[in-house]
Order: structure tokens, then C-alpha cells, then sequence
């Protein structure tokens, strides 16, 4: 009979995988000099050493370096089975093993060999104009407003807007630059006036509480209480719950990437231009931003014509009328 899943992973988080750390390093030495993004880096190797923990305790403490298909094939079974992962998960599992693969034994384990298990596409939730007018008008300061018009307004990936700098605003020509992101490429976003207004505002308010200490180009944008890094990504996470749910919206589940799918489907919507829109997110394929032509199809529809239901109905008022 399968464990409950807290008590399944409690299990794996109590193992003792200090036999892996030399491989662990490597892996993780691998990862950053790919350029991966921090937040991928911290991802990939979590799945990794919960793969270690499987292989203590379930598969005799099996070296990476030896590890072998069945033995991944047992481990994916393991995390539908016993810890009822959805099959997305499970494929970023298999994904960091593939890794894994490349950066300590130099194979390319492709997915001819290890395939991805099959995922229903789906579409994803994208608030409505006037739910971020809620969740805007819900912002308690001026630190939660700038963080939700900054996602709202440029699209930027939630680990992007962790780490973005003043000297990343170029408010000259109206743009924000985004670095290096999950797809390793470089672009440059619109920059709403209002936003600009707002860090404005932002900034003034610090320099003038810090005279001494005021705000340089090299601070992050959302720096933590030292200055000497950006807020933790779980503090902002809560924030954005918490406007959320003075907004009314917590049955909605939204997370800060909705305001990404809010951003590129109101672009898609104005431009039709499904390049442009690749270009703005820095989608590394074209594929992936096909999404928004899916809802803006729905959208446009709802629009433009008269629902089925609606037909039925107005027809049968038009005889009822007739028969009076």
C-alpha cells in the first residue's frame, strides 16, 4: 500500500546522502557554468538529491556514476505511485537526471532513452483586467505596488524581477533590460511611465529616510534590510498571497507568473504579432508562446459572436412572440 506523501518524502529528506557530495558538487559546478539561472540551479539540484535518497535507501546506495536506466525507471515509478506527482513534476525530475548524465559521466541521455511521460496540454489562468485593478487598488505600500505593476508591465519572469537592478531601467528610452534568463538570452522590455513614476517615487522616499546611504544603479531593485542582496523570493511570494487575498481573489490561485500570461496575452490581443510576443518574453521557441493564440482565439470569440445556447434561446422568444 503507498505511504502518504508527507511521510514518503519525510523518508527521503532524512536520508543520508553525504557519500554524494563530491558528485552533488560537480553537478552543481556543471549548472553555473551552463549560465542556468539560480533559481533552475536550486530546482535541479533539489530533484537530484532526492534521487540520491531513493538510491540509498531503495536501491542499495547505488553510486551516480553506475546508476542505470532501470534504476530511473524504479525511481519515476516510485513518484507516481507512492508520492502522486503529476507527471510534470515527475519530467523536471527527469530532466535533472538527464543533467546529471551530461556534467558527471559526459553521456547524453536523450529522450529516445528516457522519455518525458506524457502531459495533457493546458491553458493557463490569466486574471482579467479588472482582477489586477482589484489586486493593484489591494496593495498595502508603495514596496507591493511597484512589485506588481514592475510583473504586470513587463512580463518579466518572477526570478527576473528578483534580481533586476536600477542600472537596468533605462528610462531614457523607456525600457528595462532583463539579463540573463531561463532561456540564457538578453532582451529589452517597454517601460510604462507609470512604473517609472512610481520607482521614482520609491527611490526618493529611501534616499530621503537614508541621506547618508542613498541608492546606487549597482542596488537591486527589491533589496533586502542590508542592501547587500535582494529580498528572498519566499518573502515576495507571501506578498503577492497576500495582495491577492485582500483583492478577493484567493479562490483564483494565481501566482506572479499569472501577471506574465496577463502581460502576453493584452500584447497579443493589441498586435496579433505572436513574434513580437515571443521577443518580449525571450521564449526561446515560438512553440511555447503559441498558448496565447489559444485564449486570445477564446477571448475574440466570446466577442464576436453570439453563443449556441444563446441561439436556442433567441429563437425560441421569437416564437413565443409570434404565437401572441
Amino acid at each position: 500500500m503507498a505511504r502518504p506523501y508527507s511521510e514518503a518524502r519525510k523518508i527521503l529528506r532524512d536520508a543520508d546522502i553525504s557519500s554524494y557530495k563530491d558528485d552533488l558538487d560537480k553537478f552543481e559546478a556543471g549548472t553555473r557554468a551552463e549560465n542556468m539561472s539560480a533559481s533552475s540551479q536550486k530546482s535541479y539540484l533539489g530533484y537530484l538529491k532526492i534521487f540520491c535518497a531513493y538510491c540509498v535507501i531503495f536501491r542499495n546506495g547505488v553510486s551516480l556514476m553506475n546508476v542505470d536506466i532501470s534504476d530511473i525507471q524504479a525511481f519515476i515509478a516510485y513518484l507516481m505511485e507512492v508520492e502522486q506527482l503529476r507527471p510534470n513534476t515527475v519530467n523536471s525530475y527527469l530532466a535533472a537526471i538527464r543533467k546529471m548524465f551530461a556534467y558527471l559521466r559526459g553521456e547524453t541521455l536523450d529522450k529516445k532513452r528516457l522519455p518525458d511521460l506524457f502531459v495533457d496540454t493546458y491553458l493557463p489562468r490569466v486574471p482579467t483586467a479588472d482582477e489586477v485593478a482589484l489586486m493593484l487598488k489591494a496593495c498595502s505600500g508603495i514596496l507591493e505596488r511597484l512589485f506588481l505593476l514592475i510583473l504586470i508591465s513587463t512580463g518579466v519572469r518572477f526570478s527576473e524581477a528578483l534580481v533586476l537592478k536600477f542600472s537596468d531601467l533605462l528610462r531614457n528610452e523607456h525600457l528595462i533590460h532583463v539579463g540573463l534568463s531561463k532561456s540564457r538570452m538578453e532582451r529589452r522590455v517597454p517601460l510604462n511611465d507609470n512604473v517609472i513614476a512610481e520607482l521614482t517615487k520609491y527611490c526618493n522616499e529611501y534616499n530621503a529616510n537614508h541621506p547618508d546611504h542613498k541608492l546606487t544603479p549597482d542596488d537591486y531593485i527589491f533589496f533586502n534590510e542590508n542592501r547587500d542582496g535582494h529580498l528572498n523570493d519566499s518573502y515576495l511570494r507571501k506578498l503577492f498571497t497576500g495582495i491577492q487575498e485582500r483583492a478577493g481573489l484567493k479562490d483564483k490561485h494565481y501566482t506572479p507568473h499569472s501577471c506574465r500570461h496577463f502581460f502576453a496575452l493584452q500584447y497579443y490581443l493589441q498586435s496579433n504579432d505572436l513574434l513580437l510576443v515571443k521577443r518580449l518574453l525571450g521564449h526561446k521557441s515560438l512553440e511555447s508562446t503559441e498558448t496565447y493564440l489559444v485564449l486570445a482565439a477564446a477571448i475574440e470569440a466570446q466577442e464576436r459572436y453570439v453563443n449556441p445556447l444563446d441561439v436556442v434561446l433567441n429563437s425560441e422568444n421569437a416564437k413565443n412572440k409570434q404565437v401572441r
